[in-house]
């Protein structure tokens, strides 16, 4: 849908608009979902300590609606050079995570947060380059109009 749109500004803000009103339904389908999983699935496990996890990766849906909402933004616009930074992102965020995890005994928590810490980290840097992408089109169109150069 985003390709659809002819201006960035205007493809920007349908990108959030998009965001906004999936955020609700996926937390609910989300926790209802695994819910149900985790009471099917959950085996000897103790099903308190299950339901303390759960929330944990429920919160990677929300981190990873952000990653690629702004994500989807930035390929429609054809701007990869944002996009190739993202992996490092992932990488300086996830590793030490999940390494400190491991050598503090701490069991799944660490992945659960690497995870989750991983996909907002990285969500976060591409909304940061989206509104850097609409602010730095904004100031060329402007700067076309004063010199008279058509971009359409």
């Amino acid at each position: 849908k985003l390709s659809t749109i002819s201006k960035n500004e205007t493809r920007f803000k349908e990108c959030k608009t998009i965001m906004l009103k999936c955020t609700p339904i996926l937390i609910i389908m989300s926790y209802i979902i695994s819910f149900i999983i985790l009471i099917i699935i959950h085996g000897d496990a103790d099903l308190r300590i299950c339901l303390i996890f759960l929330p944990l990766y429920n919160f990677q849906c929300i981190a990873l609606l952000l990653y690629e909402s702004h994500r989807a933004f930035l390929t429609s616009t054809k701007q990869s050079q944002y996009l190739r930074y993202g992996g490092i992102c992932g990488i300086l965020v996830r590793i030490p995570i999940a390494v400190g995890g491991y050598y503090l005994g701490l069991g799944l928590l660490p992945f659960a947060l690497g995870c989750s810490f991983d996909f907002l980290v990285r969500g976060i840097y591409y909304y940061n380059c989206s509104r850097k992408f609409v602010r730095n089109n904004k100031i060329d169109s402007k700067q076309q109009l004063k010199l008279g150069v058509n971009n359409e």
